[in-house]
């Protein structure tokens, strides 16, 4: 279903896809960028039950974050 226009930023068009269809793919590619991003790949990445957790892929899934993006990691040590 296309949206043209968002109810949030970036206020630009957009497409929704559901689970199933998302599931149905072959690839699926996460793009984050920028310090704004940091917390929530934080959630994401832990298992928090957002909606980018739950995201499958019927092949391969792909995070793609620069470095202001990427959650901080503890150490093990």
């Amino acid at each position: 279903m296309g949206v043209e226009q968002a109810g949030l930023e970036p206020f630009v068009p957009r497409v929704t896809l559901t689970f199933p269809a998302l599931a149905s793919t072959r690839e699926m590619l996460f793009l984050a960028g920028g310090q704004t991003k940091q917390e929530i790949l934080r959630r994401v990445l832990s298992g928090e039950d957002l909606a980018a957790s739950r995201a499958r892929s019927n092949g391969e899934l792909v995070w793609l974050m620069d470095r202001a993006a990427a959650p901080r990691l503890e150490s093990r040590l």
